[in-house]
């Protein structure tokens, strides 16, 4: 959910939360199967098990003024079932040209 609120004169600030759930409908576990160029026999290399369900929610805002620039940041925290769970912070500047 996000909302642009005018500020006078100066540009729009926009506040922004948001939230998904995420649900694998199989259990598979990736891998993936090489081959130096050189010779060799070929290997696996097995992937993480991924979780059945994964959440996310997160919040953050966008302040763009009227000339060509805008600045932005926001943060993200993911947690799934099976003890794991990360922290994302992200800081943005864009520059229109």
């Amino acid at each position: 959910m996000s909302r642009d609120i005018p500020l006078s004169g100066s540009g729009l600030f926009r506040p922004e939360f948001h939230g998904k759930w995420l649900h694998s409908l199989s259990e598979e576990m990736m891998s993936n199967t090489s081959a130096f160029q050189s010779g060799g026999p070929a290997f696996t290399v097995t992937g993480l098990k991924a979780d059945r369900d994964t959440f996310n929610v997160g919040t953050g805002f966008t302040y763009r003024s009227l000339g060509a620039w805008s600045v932005g940041a926001g943060y993200d925290y993911l947690w799934r079932t099976q003890n794991y769970s990360a922290h994302q912070v992200m800081v943005s500047f864009l520059l229109r040209l």
